[in-house]
């Protein structure tokens, strides 16, 4: 084969990874587990193996006492592996559907190293494992709440005092396996100087339905005597949080490896990268022009989604997927000179029922704004494009959502070629993230900024030629 050919060919497959993914891409899914996983390995492992045998990807079952690599922290640890790198699952395993968004977006995802910090935080160090617990202190209300512009401070001082295992840390660093669960007192004190604490606390895989909630039976003492009565809060929000790591039924429960478990490379423990197919089922044709309008034809593979976001590290465990899509595209002589998609937003799932409800009718009000859209505004001038060649184009859309619109830089590639009934296809990569607080006006997740901010888009998808 001449040099040329190859070189092309070549391109063709680092470029569309996914592509080989479609056509039998080797992959695995890596489940470690060590003896407190009792209610994982009773209730959820057969479930994540239909699931993982559903989308075609063959499950190997590791016990940690034969060692972990020094990313894995807590169990059960669910990694996906391919030819492309591995990616670690954050999120509830007892939720089904969000085990198998995990499955189909693995496959097209690249996942950065796992380190995250979080300043003036708690954090307890259980062998491996950080466990962090953020603290937020909403304002002050009440009566006497001008009377006391050091609260907080007094507050967050005295419940940490009450803790055995979690301290307060100016900077901490954690990782992608390590554990967060969110501590949030709103007090109020009344006009005798009392003050009272409603506390909620919210595992990092939910801001929407708190794991423990005592709004309606807040704890109370005197502002002026916190050592008094906030200590033990804190004994209290400490063992809450502990029993939900060891006793949750709703896929909170992650077990600390300990610090005697030694670490291994995944070579070492056999886990090597498994090889890429070099069969893909798309073709470059000898010949023939490339036609001038194309439709929306779905995503490149049926089991990964065409639409997929997240939000930006450490909060990309909220991600989703959106399922119906129409659009169509226009060239000129090779070149893009139109492009319009829009989607139906009620198809818009992040995994969790309660949450998408949440999401449709509190975010994103899909029964008054059913459809959002994404138009090429500014398409620069490109090369022509050509069979069987990737052409990278940043062009910017108008997104509009809810009652607003706002202009987005966009990454695309786009690579003609042929599918297996010899059918003209165009295949078509595109990134981009959103500000949907500034923008849109749509709160974010709980977290650091601009994280809680971004949302970042990922679409692989097919145009059909008219």
């Amino acid at each position: 084969m001449e040099s040329g050919k190859v070189m092309k060919y070549l391109s063709i497959l680092i470029l569309f990874g996914i592509v080989t993914v479609a056509n039998g891409q080797s992959e695995e899914l890596l489940v470690f587990t060590q003896t407190e996983d009792t209610f994982f390995k009773s209730e959820i492992l057969e479930e994540l193996k239909d699931l993982a045998q559903t989308e075609g990807i063959p499950v190997r079952e590791i016990d940690l006492l034969s060692g972990a690599p020094e990313e894995l922290t807590t169990s059960p640890a669910i990694v996906y592996q391919s030819a492309r790198g591995r990616v670690l699952y954050s999120g509830r395993y007892a939720e089904t559907q969000t085990l198998k968004n995990f499955l189909r977006t693995a496959r097209v995802a690249v996942q950065k190293p796992g380190d995250f910090s979080k300043a003036q935080t708690l954090y307890a160090q259980i062998g491996r494992a950080k466990v962090v617990m953020p603290v937020k202190i909403t304002a002050l209300k009440g009566e006497a709440s001008a009377d006391h512009p050091d609260l907080e401070k007094q507050i967050l001082t005295w419940v940490q005092q009450g803790m055995q295992q979690f301290a307060m840390g100016d900077r901490v660093q954690y990782g992608r396996t390590d554990r967060a669960f969110y501590l949030d007192l709103h007090p109020y004190i009344n006009a005798t100087g009392t003050l009272f604490l409603g506390v909620e606390i919210y595992s990092q895989f939910s801001c929407i339905e708190p794991v423990f909630s005592a709004l309606d039976t807040p704890v109370s003492g005197k502002a002026n005597d916190l050592s008094a009565w906030l200590p033990q809060l804190g004994k209290q929000m400490e063992e809450q949080v502990l029993k939900q790591l060891q006793e949750s039924k709703i896929g909170d429960a992650y077990h600390p490896i300990s610090s005697g478990v030694p670490v291994r490379s995944w070579e070492e423990l056999g886990l090597d990268l498994p090889e890429g197919s070099a069969d893909a089922p798309f073709r470059v044709p000898s010949e023939g022009a490339i036609g001038a309008d194309w439709v929306f034809g779905g995503p490149i593979d049926n089991r990964i989604p065409a639409l997929q976001f997240q939000f930006q590290e450490p909060l990309e465990r909220y991600s989703g997927e959106v399922a119906e899509i129409a659009g169509s595209m226009e060239f000129n002589s090779g070149q893009i000179t139109k492009g319009y998609f829009e989607v139906e937003v009620n198809s818009l799932t992040m995994g969790m029922e309660s949450l998408d409800q949440k999401v449709l009718k509190s975010y994103l009000k899909s029964r008054k704004f059913p459809k959002a859209s994404f138009q090429f505004v500014d398409i620069p001038p490109h090369q022509e494009l050509s069979w069987g060649e990737t052409t990278n184009i940043p062009m910017t859309g108008k997104l509009q959502l809810l009652k607003g619109t706002h202009e987005v830089p966009c990454q695309t590639q786009f690579t003609p070629m042929i599918d297996e009934d010899d059918q003209p296809v165009l295949l078509v990569q595109a990134q981009f993230a959103v500000n949907i607080t500034d923008w849109y006006g749509i709160a974010g997740p709980d977290g650091p900024s601009p994280a809680r901010k971004t949302l970042e888009f990922n679409l692989n998808f097919l145009l059909h030629e008219k």
